[in-house]
């Protein structure tokens, strides 16, 4: 391995605004030279001090016919594994991160969830560079409520898992319930890289100078996060507390969510907004953060999420819905309280009876927490994985 060995990163995401694939260049970027591609503006402006040679992918090609298509070209490859790349083939940015990935010059390929692991084996074969893979959750069961997904998507994503996975000079996850089921399945092991931020400088934990309990939800406005249950309670509560809602997309003027909080101006506050380098920060000033994903699938009864860990390093106590995983962080870090059920009444009872100082404790929990699960630990395992696959090339 060279002093300097280049690592390819892809990510079919924004990276600008893609917190986890963010922490992978900035910790990657302190040790190899980087190709980075994804879609939207350079993510350089976030991570200063990083180089990188930056590829943008051109946007999605739309159109209802060409989505029927591509989903049922999923099914092809069930009986000829060379049509498993037909899907993909009929992708415009694929296409491009292909073609980018026959030029670009590097020493090892790094892509991001299970959508880019056909890449990872092409350029393997093509070229004999290693490839490591972070899957970040578990795709094949990511949508499993839903009929489409269980009968193209789904299906798809464990047979190329199966097929093409141990293929990896390694590969990472979110947390160790997948890392166990990736080993179970499909028998190869996936170490975990949680999505814990930068350690940042906070003042101690404290009740708020104005004496009202702040709540805060921020994150994507799905129908899935439970947001009509959280404004909801607001209107069961009493003045004591305020919601701050600050949504990546969903909470435009005349979106419904504002809808369902006209009339609680002042108790409901719809938040802009901010980079991902400025999330902790932001949430710094409130007190207790919702992670009340409802839990319709495998993968949502083990998340923990990006938020989540953006709360603890806020240093916010934590309300969570009854999903396995998170329940069991929070109950066994003592950094919140776990829903019986995700409802309005349900939530407005649970903050009703908690105390300031109950608050106070709680804060304090989180803040010792972040002390040690931070970005530094975490992205360590992924850097010394990049730096294995590289040495075992030698």
């Amino acid at each position: 391995m060279s002093p300097r060995s280049t690592v390819c990163i892809l990510s079919f995401s924004e990276i600008a605004r893609d917190a986890r694939v963010l922490r992978h260049v900035k910790f990657l970027g302190r040790r190899f030279r980087l190709v980075v591609i994804g879609f939207g503006e350079s993510p350089a402006a976030e991570l200063p001090g990083v180089e990188m040679e930056w590829h943008r992918l051109p946007e999605a090609e739309g159109g209802l016919l060409r989505k029927i298509i591509r989903t049922l070209l999923r099914w092809p490859g069930r009986l000829i594994p060379s049509l498993d790349w037909l899907p993909d083939l009929m992708m415009n940015y694929w296409r491009e991160a292909r073609r980018i990935l026959k030029t670009a010059r590097y020493d090892l390929f790094l892509g991001n969830d299970a959508c880019t692991l056909l890449l990872g084996v092409w350029q393997q074969r093509e070229t004999g560079r290693p490839f490591v893979m972070d899957y970040h959750e578990f795709a094949p069961l990511e949508a499993e409520e839903k009929r489409w997904h269980r009968w193209f998507h789904g299906p798809r994503a464990h047979r190329l898992l199966q097929r093409y996975g141990r293929l990896a000079a390694g590969s990472t996850t979110v947390n160790t319930m997948f890392a166990e089921r990736f080993q179970r399945d499909y028998g190869f092991p996936a170490l975990t890289v949680m999505n814990a931020p930068d350690l940042q400088p906070l003042p101690e934990a404290a009740p708020n100078p104005d004496g009202r309990i702040h709540l805060v939800f921020h994150g994507n406005a799905g129908a899935d996060r439970n947001l009509g249950a959280l404004i909801g309670a607001v209107k069961l509560l009493d003045e004591r507390f305020v919601l701050h809602l600050m949504l990546t997309a969903g909470g435009e003027e005349g979106s419904v969510w504002r809808q369902q909080a006209a009339g609680l101006e002042g108790r409901v506050v719809f938040e802009n907004p901010v980079k991902p380098s400025q999330i902790v920060t932001r949430l710094a000033g409130w007190d207790i953060g919702f992670n009340i994903l409802e839990p319709l699938n495998y993968n949502h009864r083990h998340a923990l999420p990006n938020k989540f860990f953006d709360y603890i390093h806020a240093g916010l106590a934590t309300v969570c819905s009854p999903t396995v995983t998170a329940q069991q962080f929070v109950e066994e870090h003592g950094i919140g309280w776990v829903l019986g059920q995700v409802t309005p009444e349900s939530i407005a009872g649970l903050l009703s009876a908690v105390s300031p100082e109950e608050v106070v404790a709680r804060k304090a929990a989180a803040g010792r927490l972040r002390q040690t699960l931070h970005a530094e630990s975490e992205e360590r395992v992924l850097v010394e994985l990049v730096e294995r696959s590289l040495a075992s090339r030698v």
